[in-house]
């Protein structure tokens, strides 16, 4: 007995890399502590094919993921437990020292996380990227670019 779906998938695959910028300043510390948390979000549908087909989307990956670091105001310091949390997905990043860390493209690589990034893109086009952590000095002011190439299948025969 064969077991044949009725319907046939005819998949595409759109290619694409998306960005947020994530601005953390003086604004983003908590009650005055030395945590902070600054969030923007990730949108898809500035890919017209995946804005058109947003409800089609059936599959997604996560190529690549990485975050770099910019535009860095204040004193020299260490960034303290730092995360990056993508829909529910927190991936702990640990210390980063921002003078050698500036202008540097940092490549996340485990699999596992990225793998529940990409379920949570098959369910929302646009997601909640949010970066933390601790400093000893809040008179700071820097932005954390989060980039992602996807490969995201939408069915074509809907």
């Amino acid at each position: 007995m064969s077991c044949e779906n009725d319907e046939p998938i005819n998949l595409l695959i759109v290619n694409d890399e998306f960005s947020s910028i994530i601005t953390t300043d003086s604004n983003s510390f908590i009650d005055g502590n030395s945590r902070f948390s600054s969030s923007a979000t990730l949108d898809i549908t500035s890919n017209e094919l995946i804005a058109d087909n947003q409800n089609f989307i059936i599959d997604s990956r996560v190529n690549t993921l990485t975050y770099e670091i910019r535009n860095f105001s204040g004193n020299p310091q260490t960034i303290n437990n730092a995360a990056i949390v993508i829909g529910g997905t927190r991936i702990n990043i640990g210390n980063i020292e921002i003078l050698s860390s500036l202008n540097t493209e940092n490549f996340i690589r485990d699999r596992f996380l990225l793998n529940k990034i990409a379920h949570d893109l098959r369910n929302t086009v646009n997601i909640n990227t949010l970066f933390t952590g601790e400093l000893n000095d809040n008179a700071v002011s820097f932005d954390v670019i989060i980039k992602t190439n996807l490969s995201i299948g939408i069915d074509d025969l809907q």
